[in-house]
């Protein structure tokens, strides 16, 4: 009931502001009765002069791609055809040679050291062993030879077969003699002396810089070390992160720019400048992708380890429908247009947007290909459609 009570106060209190304010003038006499207006509720007409004044200007809605940008975080690194690591070739001790230290410019096949072999333990019980089995084998052909000699100068063997003995008598020798340069070299290197006649040079195989040097004469390295690692900085790799929800950005074709966290200036970054590469895989831990740009860098300007921040803008596949960003007014939580119904007549109306760029919106509803739209000072139209709809009433004098 109370509801019911409610409800029917409501509604007289409402019948009677509705008809006491059109009887009044709040504090003005209008002079008769309104006319009626010449378009309907919420159209607004503007003549020729008027569009000029208020400098309307219009344009078609059209389909077309939209440009995206994402910013992603990356790094130099070098490029694998255009960096070397110059490692000791077997366990040695390093010769004394010029200091070359990183930053020295370095050119195809320049000699960087040598190294000098040094032998362990395992090595030297080797090759023992192999001169006693050579050892072995030259005293049998020596004992061979012996007796063929003696059977020789009685007439039983012919001296075609004892040259046959003779030559294989002095291939054993050599062989044994080999043996025993060997280990000696190898006892001497084990002991710390090595043989500075038996050196082996250490050569670059590209051109480029001294990125780090591991070399210190004197010193006994593993096979294997690290003695060089020699960069040419006239070309290096941009390595860029990419997040995962931004992977279906990435296209044939790339545009924007970078710039090093130490410099202002960007740099042009393009597919065609630059052609890129979208390595596989995700990282686990960040869920980022990894794109690589081949970056030209004639001047060393850039240097591996260098840190960048890039922008990258890409056009989506698809033929979406769009607007001007100057055609979207925001009104209360909607966003609205003025569509230009017929010359001179303007209608608002509500729009559902989507994705965007610099310069246009994509429209997913409200919108059809072909209508025309107001695309500078919607302003002016959005005020006089709030005025047209007030209550003559409500005007202030």
């Amino acid at each position: 009931m109370n509801c019911q009570y409610l409800s029917k106060a409501f509604a007289a209190l409402f019948i009677f502001f509705v008809f006491g304010c059109s009887g009044q003038s709040h504090g003005h006499d209008h002079g008769g009765d309104e006319k009626a207006p010449s378009s309907p509720p919420g159209d607004i007409v503007l003549s020729g002069d008027q569009q000029k004044t208020l400098q309307i200007t219009t344009e078609k809605v059209t389909r077309g791609p939209l440009k995206r940008h994402l910013t992603a975080l990356g790094i130099f690194a070098a490029s694998p055809q255009k960096e070397t690591f110059v490692r000791a070739p077997y366990m040695g001790t390093l010769l004394p040679s010029p200091p070359l230290p990183p930053g020295t410019g370095i050119t195809p096949g320049q000699v960087l050291g040598s190294i000098a072999p040094v032998a362990d333990g395992a090595t030297v019980e080797s090759l023992k062993g192999s001169s006693e089995i050579d050892y072995t084998i030259w005293k049998s052909e020596q004992h061979t030879l012996k007796r063929l000699e003696e059977m020789v100068e009685k007439g039983v063997e012919s001296r075609a077969t004892l040259a046959k003995a003779k030559a294989r008598e002095s291939i054993a020798r050599a062989r044994l003699s080999t043996s025993w340069i060997k280990l000696r070299n190898a006892q001497n290197a084990q002991r710390g002396l090595p043989d500075a006649r038996n050196h082996r040079l250490i050569k670059s195989s590209i051109g480029g810089i001294i990125s780090k040097n591991n070399y210190s004469a004197g010193s006994t390295v593993q096979q294997g070390d690290l003695l060089y690692h020699i960069l040419d900085p006239s070309t290096l790799l941009l390595r860029l992160s990419i997040q995962q929800q931004d992977l279906h950005l990435i296209k044939e074709k790339l545009s924007g720019w970078f710039r090093t966290h130490r410099q202002g200036e960007k740099h042009p970054l393009s597919s065609e400048l630059a052609g890129h590469t979208l390595l596989p895989g995700v990282d686990p831990r960040t869920r980022t992708h990894t794109i690589i740009f081949t970056i030209k860098n004639p001047g060393g300007t850039f240097f591996a380890g260098q840190r960048v921040i890039a922008r990258l803008t890409t056009l989506t596949s698809g033929q979406a429908v769009r607007v001007p960003l100057g055609a979207l007014l925001q009104d209360g939580f909607f966003r609205i247009v003025f569509v230009e119904s017929t010359p001179g007549h303007y209608q608002r109306r509500r729009v559902r947007t989507g994705m965007e760029d610099d310069t246009h919106v994509e429209v997913l509803s409200g919108l059809k290909p072909g209508e025309t739209v107001v695309t500078s000072n919607p302003h002016e139209l959005l005020y006089r459609n709030i005025t047209s709809l007030m209550p003559s009433s409500a005007h202030v004098h």
